[in-house]
């Protein structure tokens, strides 16, 4: 089994979420120019609920790496130097 160090899968993992992001966006400005070129208006009431959701699901996962940062020192062993 392969395991990597914790900053590199943070790394793939916000380099992820933000390719996520980014193709969420790219699909709302899509049908957002669509709308207003078909003289519909404003996307729905559905769809701008779900930016709110995933931009809060963001913030969350933004959240739980920042905490992960913060303890992993703590869960790292340090040597104690003493052998029974």
């Amino acid at each position: 089994m392969i395991f990597f160090p914790l900053p590199i899968v943070r790394l793939a993992g916000d380099a992820i979420a933000n390719a996520i992001e980014r193709e969420f966006l790219e699909r709302d400005r899509t049908k957002l120019h669509d709308a207003a070129v078909n003289g519909r208006g404003a996307c729905k009431w559905s769809d701008r609920s779900q930016v709110g959701l995933r931009h809060n699901f963001n913030n969350i996962i933004a959240a739980i790496l920042g905490h992960s940062e913060m303890v992993e020192p703590q869960l790292t062993p340090e040597p104690t130097g003493t052998a029974y």
